[in-house]
Protein backbone atom coordinates (compact mmCIF):
# COMPACT_ATOMS: atom_id res chain seq x y z
CA UNK A 1 0.00 0.00 0.00
CA UNK A 2 1.29 3.03 -0.77
CA UNK A 3 0.72 6.98 -0.64
CA UNK A 4 -1.23 8.66 -3.21
CA UNK A 5 -2.22 12.22 -3.22
CA UNK A 6 -4.97 13.56 -5.07
CA UNK A 7 -5.16 16.68 -7.05
CA UNK A 8 -8.59 18.77 -7.17
CA UNK A 9 -8.66 17.23 -10.96
CA UNK A 10 -8.87 13.77 -9.64
CA UNK A 11 -11.20 14.21 -6.51
CA UNK A 12 -13.33 16.26 -8.91
CA UNK A 13 -13.65 13.64 -11.15
CA UNK A 14 -14.18 11.03 -8.63
CA UNK A 15 -17.17 13.14 -6.90
CA UNK A 16 -18.86 14.11 -10.39
CA UNK A 17 -20.50 10.90 -11.20
CA UNK A 18 -20.85 13.05 -14.67
CA UNK A 19 -17.88 14.02 -15.12
CA UNK A 20 -15.60 12.59 -18.10
CA UNK A 21 -13.60 10.92 -16.07
CA UNK A 22 -15.44 9.56 -13.18
CA UNK A 23 -14.81 6.04 -14.77
CA UNK A 24 -11.87 5.92 -15.47
CA UNK A 25 -10.61 7.76 -11.84
CA UNK A 26 -13.43 5.56 -9.59
CA UNK A 27 -11.66 2.18 -11.41
CA UNK A 28 -8.24 3.30 -10.72
CA UNK A 29 -8.94 3.90 -6.91
CA UNK A 30 -11.29 0.92 -6.47
CA UNK A 31 -8.08 -0.97 -8.41
CA UNK A 32 -5.14 -1.00 -5.79
CA UNK A 33 -5.45 -0.42 -2.20
CA UNK A 34 -3.64 2.65 -0.74
CA UNK A 35 -3.61 5.61 1.54
CA UNK A 36 -5.60 8.61 0.04
CA UNK A 37 -4.65 11.97 0.75
CA UNK A 38 -5.62 15.63 -0.13
CA UNK A 39 -4.28 19.12 0.73
CA UNK A 40 -6.32 21.61 2.53
CA UNK A 41 -5.88 23.41 -1.27
CA UNK A 42 -7.67 20.69 -3.22
CA UNK A 43 -10.14 20.33 -0.25
CA UNK A 44 -10.93 24.19 -1.12
CA UNK A 45 -10.76 24.06 -4.63
CA UNK A 46 -13.09 20.85 -4.45
CA UNK A 47 -16.39 22.85 -2.37
CA UNK A 48 -15.94 26.18 -4.34
CA UNK A 49 -19.07 24.89 -7.11
CA UNK A 50 -21.09 22.74 -4.43
CA UNK A 51 -20.89 26.21 -2.34
CA UNK A 52 -22.22 28.23 -5.39
CA UNK A 53 -25.08 25.95 -5.32
CA UNK A 54 -25.96 25.36 -1.73
CA UNK A 55 -24.30 25.04 2.10
CA UNK A 56 -26.00 21.45 1.87
CA UNK A 57 -24.74 20.31 -1.57
CA UNK A 58 -20.89 21.90 -0.20
CA UNK A 59 -21.96 19.81 2.86
CA UNK A 60 -22.70 16.44 0.77
CA UNK A 61 -19.32 16.80 -0.76
CA UNK A 62 -17.78 17.21 2.53
CA UNK A 63 -19.27 13.95 3.79
CA UNK A 64 -17.98 12.33 0.62
CA UNK A 65 -14.56 13.35 0.89
CA UNK A 66 -14.18 12.28 4.29
CA UNK A 67 -15.46 8.60 3.15
CA UNK A 68 -12.85 8.85 0.22
CA UNK A 69 -9.87 10.26 1.95
CA UNK A 70 -7.55 8.58 4.34
CA UNK A 71 -6.39 12.39 5.74
CA UNK A 72 -5.85 16.21 4.83
CA UNK A 73 -2.65 17.83 5.19
CA UNK A 74 -2.64 21.33 6.68
CA UNK A 75 -0.67 23.73 5.14
CA UNK A 76 1.98 23.87 7.18
CA UNK A 77 4.87 26.66 7.25
CA UNK A 78 7.17 23.81 5.83
CA UNK A 79 4.83 22.84 2.71
CA UNK A 80 4.45 26.71 2.35
CA UNK A 81 8.22 27.24 1.85
CA UNK A 82 8.54 24.11 -0.57
CA UNK A 83 5.46 25.36 -2.47
CA UNK A 84 7.34 28.84 -3.45
CA UNK A 85 11.28 26.94 -4.40
CA UNK A 86 8.20 24.74 -6.34
CA UNK A 87 6.20 27.66 -8.24
CA UNK A 88 9.38 29.64 -7.87
CA UNK A 89 10.83 26.82 -10.82
CA UNK A 90 8.10 25.43 -12.93
CA UNK A 91 5.73 28.72 -12.62
CA UNK A 92 2.60 26.39 -11.70
CA UNK A 93 0.23 28.32 -9.98
CA UNK A 94 -0.27 28.75 -6.38
CA UNK A 95 -2.68 26.21 -5.23
CA UNK A 96 -0.75 23.60 -7.50
CA UNK A 97 2.42 24.70 -5.79
CA UNK A 98 0.73 24.08 -2.34
CA UNK A 99 -0.37 20.62 -4.10
CA UNK A 100 3.27 19.68 -5.08
CA UNK A 101 4.38 20.65 -2.08
CA UNK A 102 2.27 18.49 0.26
CA UNK A 103 2.86 15.37 -2.25
CA UNK A 104 6.32 15.72 -2.13
CA UNK A 105 7.01 16.24 1.88
CA UNK A 106 4.58 13.30 2.48
CA UNK A 107 6.23 11.12 0.31
CA UNK A 108 2.88 10.42 -1.89
CA UNK A 109 2.89 10.23 -5.33
CA UNK A 110 1.23 12.87 -7.01
CA UNK A 111 -2.68 11.61 -9.35
CA UNK A 112 -3.43 14.24 -11.31
CA UNK A 113 -5.47 15.04 -14.59
CA UNK A 114 -3.50 18.27 -15.77
CA UNK A 115 -0.52 17.71 -18.10
CA UNK A 116 1.72 20.58 -17.07
CA UNK A 117 1.11 19.44 -13.01
CA UNK A 118 2.16 16.21 -14.36
CA UNK A 119 5.10 17.66 -16.07
CA UNK A 120 6.02 19.97 -13.30
CA UNK A 121 5.91 17.49 -10.80
CA UNK A 122 8.49 14.50 -10.71
CA UNK A 123 6.90 11.42 -10.30
CA UNK A 124 3.28 12.22 -10.98
CA UNK A 125 1.20 10.17 -12.66
CA UNK A 126 -0.92 11.16 -15.27
CA UNK A 127 -4.07 9.54 -14.40
CA UNK A 128 -5.84 10.06 -18.35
Amino acid sequence: MGRVALDSSVLIALLNDNDSHHDLVYSRIKSVENHYEISAVTLMECLVGPFMESARAAAEIRRKIALAIGSIESVTDEIAVEAAKIRAMTKLKAPDSIICASARLTGATLWTLDQRLAKAHKGAILVA
